[in-house]
């Protein structure tokens, strides 16, 4: 598992997001309450009740389609649209599957 700092950029506002890279996980999350602060729109709207496989139980709120620009340590940009689901997690605003 990798932290890394990112920032959100929605016209000229910044947000600071804590991130995750969590090479684990087949699926990205986003923190609900992050979604509501960025004002990203909704996907798809859906309450649903997952359990992982460590028999952790959490909400899934809704899900978005969001368009990233990565760049790594070399510089290299890439381009990428991922899928979020919105759950409440602690200590990130997102958790993110190996890219």
């Amino acid at each position: 598992m990798t932290n890394v700092k990112v920032y959100y950029r929605k016209e000229d506002r910044q947000t600071l997001a804590y991130v995750l890279i969590d090479l684990e996980t087949k699926l990205n999350f986003i923190l609900h309450k992050f979604i509501l602060l960025t004002g990203l729109q909704i996907t798809t709207s859906r309450v649903l009740r997952v359990e992982a496989s460590n028999e952790h139980c959490f909400i899934v709120y809704s899900n978005y389609n969001v368009k990233l620009i990565l760049k790594d340590s070399t510089s290299i940009v890439r381009e990428s649209e991922e899928r979020f689901y919105s759950i409440d997690i602690k200590g990130y605003n997102i958790l993110l599957r190996d890219l």
